[in-house]
């Protein structure tokens, strides 16, 4: 009598169980059959498929919209408050470092500049 009453409470688990079980085989069933574009591929004529697929389409927008931005900053300007602040080439910029160029030795120091005076003699190593 025990076995029929665990039995009788198993039951319900049990279709419980089950019943999950037919629910993830369908899921999986559901993922593993095949779907494609039917006007990408012509339905299921394998003779009606697309063997490539046309690369220009757009093409011709594209270049449209390149000549648009090349010609609109072709055209940009900057305001005249600008164009009224920009330097007209005087010589004001001479003391930030713009000015004639100077070699390494002129801005080395005394220290530095002894090494070409040294008087280079005979090796040690003869004496």
């Amino acid at each position: 009598m025990r076995n029929a009453t665990k039995m009788a409470s198993l039951d319900p688990e049990i279709a419980k169980t089950q019943e999950e079980r037919k629910k993830k085989e369908q899921q999986l069933a559901s993922l593993i059959s095949l779907t494609f574009d039917t006007d990408l591929y012509g339905g299921s004529d394998k003779g009606s498929y697309l063997t490539s697929i046309p690369a220009n389409e757009d093409g011709e927008n594209i270049d449209a919209m390149d000549n648009e931005v090349a010609r609109k900053v072709a055209s940009y300007t900057a305001p005249k408050s600008l164009l009224k602040e920009m330097p007209g080439g005087d010589d004001s910029d001479a003391g930030l470092g713009f000015g004639k160029l100077q070699k390494i030795t002129d801005r080395e120091g005394e220290y530095s500049q002894r090494r070409l005076k040294q008087l280079i003699g005979a090796p040690r190593s003869l004496l």
